[in-house]
């Protein structure tokens, strides 16, 4: 883990972070590929929870995926079935 970010208490549903790019003690990372999770306390229990993370699409691959689903190819993070996308806009 290079960083944690206590966000306090939130509202149920889905909630807005971004990260500095900086370890726990300030410095700036060099730039990379970064896994991120979200945790929280629900009635004292540690709970892992769902993320999402924006894409940009660069093309869209039709009938490949299972089942014949579409798939759409997304700028430095690969494919995903669109069955797999929570959103499209902006």
């Amino acid at each position: 883990m290079v960083a944690a970010v206590n966000m306090g208490a939130q509202e149920t549903g889905i909630i807005d972070f971004a990260w500095d790019g900086q370890d726990a003690s300030g410095n700036p990372l060099p730039p990379g590929k970064y896994r991120f999770e979200a945790q929280a306390s629900i009635d004292g229990e540690p709970v892992q929870l769902a993320t999402l993370l924006p894409a940009n699409v660069d093309s869209v691959s039709l009938g490949v995926g299972k089942g014949g689903e579409m798939v759409l190819n997304l700028a430095g993070l690969g494919s995903i079935g669109l069955s797999d996308v929570f959103t499209i806009g902006k």
